[in-house]
């Protein structure tokens, strides 16, 4: 048995919607329509825990004025919005440990794609250089929508 009447709605992102019912012969009446076929539901959904960005320093500068990074996002996944930080541990030669953090640094990617990009050091890093025994620097890659960060750590001196 086929229907005399539908009915339509139609509604609106800045507000308002109406109903109304079309019955055969009228002119807003459709051409055609479209039927989704039901499908079984599938045993159990697959979710993919997304993968994190790759990230490695490419270059330390000689003065460690300036870091050089590569980041890359991987081929499959949403945009890869990251945040990179983290800070150096001086220990100076009469035993003192001091911690001189990096401004944070917001870089985004498509997917598949690879960026480099500079993180400029607190001048105070690179005087630390004059008395310090050890520098240790610690890089956090945070990736929105990853749970656990990326860790780069790296030995200067």
């Amino acid at each position: 048995m086929t229907s005399k009447r539908i009915f339509l709605s139609d509604s609106n992102y800045f507000g308002g919607s109406k109903r109304w019912s079309v019955t055969r012969g009228d002119p807003e009446w459709p051409e055609n329509f479209i039927h989704v076929i039901d499908q079984a539901q599938a045993e159990e959904p697959v979710e993919l825990e997304p993968r994190p960005v790759e990230a490695r320093v490419t270059r330390v500068a000689p003065r460690l004025e300036r870091l050089d990074l590569e980041i890359a996002c991987p081929a499959t996944g949403p945009v890869c919005v990251t945040s990179v930080g983290g800070g150096a541990q001086v220990r100076t030669r009469d035993g003192g440990t001091r911690r001189i953090e990096l401004s944070p640094r917001i870089i985004d990617l498509a997917p598949g794609t690879s960026r480099e990009f500079s993180i400029k050091t607190p001048r105070r890093l690179g005087k630390a250089v004059r008395t310090a025994r050890r520098i240790a620097l610690n890089l956090r890659i945070d990736t929105l929508g990853i749970a656990r960060p990326a860790v780069i750590r790296l030995r200067l001196l």
